[in-house]
């Protein structure tokens, strides 16, 4: 039931940590909602042992999340879910893309699994066209794909001719 840091994401003085729990007995594995703790860079420098001083920790409305981004002071997660029978996921409102509202201490869906056609795999940012590429874990295994989501409105957009994304993501800024 222990978290484990899957990404991290820096943001002025904040460090944001984003962590999967899982539960498994050997045969079986249960995903419980993700956490995103939020530390002071400040802070740690100065303790960095002492990982227990975060600011908030704050639990996700899904599952096993992927990726965390922070763009244009907006906070938002990657969630995968849990898997299917066909060791996809399905494309639901149980993964997508999270907002996270730092005042108030919540997530919520802001692009679900069934406009991105499945589960986050790794997730990037366009920090200027405050757009995010996404790496997408269809229905099936192997059956993956690159959309690009406008952080403002949530729309969707695939990406064709990208083959096998479940490698990893990265956007180059200074190429487009």
């Amino acid at each position: 039931t222990s978290a484990n840091a899957i990404d991290m994401e820096v943001s002025g003085d904040t460090l944001f940590v984003l962590m999967q729990r899982y539960i498994g007995d050997g045969r079986n594995i249960t995903y419980p909602k993700g956490l995103l703790a939020l530390f002071s860079i400040k802070d740690m420098e100065n303790d960095y042992q002492d990982a227990s001083n975060a600011l908030a920790t704050i639990e996700l409305s899904t599952t096993n999340p992927m990726s965390v981004k922070v763009v244009n002071g907006q906070v938002y997660v990657g969630t995968h879910a849990d898997y299917n029978g066909d060791y996809g996921v399905d494309a639901d409102a149980k993964r997508g893309i999270e907002k996270v509202d730092l005042a108030a201490g919540t997530s919520s869906m802001f692009v679900s699994g069934a406009k991105l056609g499945g589960g986050v795999i790794t997730m990037d940012v366009d920090y200027a066209a405050d757009k995010a590429f996404v790496a997408v874990r269809g229905a099936f295994y192997g059956a993956a794909s690159v959309v690009e989501v406008n952080l403002a409105t949530g729309t969707v957009k695939t990406i064709d001719g990208l083959n096998d994304p479940e490698g990893g993501l990265s956007y180059d800024a200074k190429s487009g």
